[in-house]
């Protein structure tokens, strides 16, 4: 009995096919080391020729294809880049249990890296970082790594710890632990207000449902939403987010 349609392998050609429109898409990198810097968080370094010569600059990211597929991919920030040596190194929270969480677990020296990029994500070039506040969480280090602002407020798993990795990476830094029903946003609030001047602006990223309530409490507070900049990297409702 010969097999169905359905039972079929695909041909070559149906296997060829993702192969060239990634190679059209993607550029490579490999994988020149990943360690572990602080409670899931890992510093991976990629280089290649193809990341020579491409233009980066804070709040950018880089798209990598994290899983089979031609568009499995997650965003990640970049700490920083060599243009002309062709390196990169990505912050990466590696905590859960998402496709880009498992590839920077398992991703190791040598491997290959697919990615699209890079590309902005946020618009900072208006905002001076000696004035400002960066909001967040553990997704936010790396930004926070490669622009330096005058204060980051996180909230944190672990608060001891996390603290540790923000001196460590020399940044004015305020780790808070999180609480259920979301008892630690006031102290959160309480940490971004204390050193904000009346120019001050505010950067916020991280979970969505932590921004949504952080907007809430600026706005209480009377800052005015000309000094808020919101851009959520993750949400528990949804995957894949930028």
């Amino acid at each position: 009995m010969s097999p169905s349609a359905d039972e079929r392998e695909p041909s070559p050609v149906t296997r060829l096919v993702p192969r060239l429109l990634g190679r059209l898409i993607f550029r490579s990198a490999t994988v020149h080391a990943n360690r572990i810097v602080g409670p899931g968080l890992r510093l991976i370094t990629l280089q290649g020729p193809q990341l020579r010569g491409l233009r980066w600059q804070p709040g950018d990211k880089l798209q990598i294809r994290v899983a089979p597929g031609l568009m499995t991919t997650r965003a990640f920030t970049p700490t920083g880049w060599d243009e002309r040596g062709g390196r990169t190194q990505l912050l990466v929270h590696s905590l859960s249990w998402g496709p880009g969480s498992v590839w920077a677990r398992k991703v190791d020296h040598g491997d290959r890296v697919d990615f699209i990029g890079p590309r902005r994500s946020l618009d900072l070039a208006a905002l001076d970082p000696a004035d400002t506040v960066l909001v967040g969480d553990e997704t936010s280090v790396a930004l926070a790594a490669s622009w330096r602002p005058a204060l980051c407020v996180l909230e944190v798993i672990n608060g001891h710890s996390a603290q540790e990795m923000l001196e460590a990476l020399a940044l004015d830094a305020v780790a808070v632990e999180r609480r259920d029903g979301g008892l630690h946003l006031d102290d959160m609030v309480a940490a971004m207000l204390e050193q904000a001047g009346p120019q001050t602006r505010f950067v916020l990223t991280g979970r969505e449902r932590t921004i949504g309530s952080l907007l809430q409490s600026l706005r209480r507070a009377g800052v005015a939403p000309r000094r808020i900049l919101a851009k959520s990297f993750w949400s528990e409702q949804r995957t894949g987010m930028d």
